[in-house]
């Protein structure tokens, strides 16, 4: 899926997958504890997962791939199939959790 703010191959299919999933009412009635070294808390799945589409979308917006332009050359987009793969998802996957953001 993302590791250290990367995006694979996997991420593509995982992201578009939650997000069809993301509003099931199994999905809204369960809870999950990260197991990340913080606090224990119990919070919502459906956040955990908003979470992650938010935060993996956030590793693909402009910004980065300004940042990889700068850094790798004009063609970093082109060449990096996944990231670019995700952003042409992003308009299934924002439709899809448009009605859970308030």
């Amino acid at each position: 899926m993302t590791h250290q703010n990367s995006i694979y191959e996997a991420t593509v299919p995982v992201a578009l997958c939650v997000a069809a999933i993301v509003d099931h009412p199994a999905v809204a009635a369960t809870a999950c504890s990260p197991s990340d070294g913080m606090t224990p808390r119990n919070e919502p799945t459906v956040l955990r997962l908003l979470d992650w589409l938010g935060d993996t979308a956030h590793d693909a917006d402009d910004e980065c791939v300004a940042l990889g332009e700068r850094h790798y050359g004009e063609d970093f987009l082109d060449e990096y199939e996944a990231m670019r793969a995700f952003r042409n998802a992003r308009p299934a996957i924002f439709s899809a959790v448009h009605p859970l953001l308030r």
